[in-house]
């Protein structure tokens, strides 16, 4: 026997919750209890079989329904200026700028400011002075041997 405590805890979706109880109830002697359904995972016969899908069905619209409102949420704050995640650590932008621009690693500033190298490449590219830069080196490689030679000597 599984206890669980509500269907939509279990799977996502009514085929996931099929499958499940399908793969638990393969030994006639395993069975699920929903307790906020108070049902059990019987599928014996038709009606049983369905009166199960249509509670797994709900409950996938319940949590679709659920997904929905959060992602209204979430976009009305942002359309009303909230702003998410953990606010930036202030540091000290000319002092950084002016350091970086003397040849001050970028390791050396997030060390002695205690953020990560990370942070102040961030930083250094919001405020226009790091960008990345990549030197072309032209490196001369041994111009290989003909093919009628490898193939003489081998």
């Amino acid at each position: 026997m599984v206890l669980c405590a509500d269907m939509s805890r279990l799977c996502r979706s009514l085929s996931d919750l099929l499958d499940t109880v399908t793969i638990i109830s393969k030994d006639n002697d395993k069975k699920i209890f929903f307790i906020k359904e108070n049902i059990w995972s019987d599928v014996s016969d038709p009606y049983k079989k369905a009166f199960f899908q249509m509670l797994g069905v709900l409950a996938q619209l319940e949590r679709d329904i659920i997904v929905q409102r959060m992602q209204e949420g979430r976009d009305f704050a942002l359309n009303n200026g909230v702003k998410f995640g953990r606010k930036e650590k202030k540091l000290p932008k000319e002092t950084i700028i002016s350091a970086y621009k003397m040849g001050v690693p970028m390791s050396k500033l997030a060390q002695d400011n205690k953020v990560s190298f990370e942070t102040i490449k961030r930083r250094l590219k919001s405020w226009g002075i790091y960008e990345k830069t990549c030197q072309n080196k032209i490196i001369k490689l041994p111009i290989p041997p003909p093919i009628e030679w490898v193939v003489s000597l081998g």
